[in-house]
């Protein structure tokens, strides 16, 4: 049937994006992190095209008919194969491609939370470093010029 075929395409092209999205996540956790930002975006601009697909999946998983209740189930594996109809089960398998590539980014979001926050921690360091170092310098400039220019009537005799 060409609305199943339909959906089979729909989630290959599901799975597509989750691979360019595990890439990117595989890469937030090498890249430096001037390069961090555009992985971010990079998978911000997925998100949108996956659930924009999403939606499109359950359109075309009701477009079935009779069976587009069971075509969405087997979109979301929300029932197990021999519980839909023979039909669908090239769709389940699909599906499960795609989760599984889910699955694997989803095991590695931790270790994209954890690079993040050591970048974090690295650059506040740093900031409040440059921070002392600049206030500390800004106090010696200022006692010094204080200091030269003196106060009260020697200050008004000198200029």
């Amino acid at each position: 049937m060409k609305k199943i075929e339909t959906l089979c395409q729909m989630l290959e092209e599901k799975t597509e994006y989750f691979r360019e999205y595990e890439d990117a996540t595989e890469k937030l956790l090498s890249v430096d992190v001037e390069e961090m930002e555009n992985q971010m975006n990079r998978r911000q601009k997925l998100i949108v095209k996956i659930d924009y697909l999403d939606a499109r999946l359950r359109e075309a998983a009701q477009s079935l008919g009779e069976m587009g209740d069971d075509a969405w189930r087997a979109v979301r594996l929300e029932k197990g194969k021999s519980e839909i109809p023979q039909e669908l089960w090239p769709v389940f398998e699909k599906a499960q491609e795609a989760c599984a590539v889910a699955n694997r980014i989803r095991r590695k979001e931790p270790l994209v939370v954890d690079r993040i926050e050591e970048e974090l921690e690295g650059l506040s360091k740093k900031i409040r470093e440059t921070n002392r170092s600049v206030s500390a310098k800004a106090a010696r400039f200022a006692s010094a010029f204080s200091v030269g220019l003196g106060s009260g009537p020697e200050r008004s005799k000198r200029i």
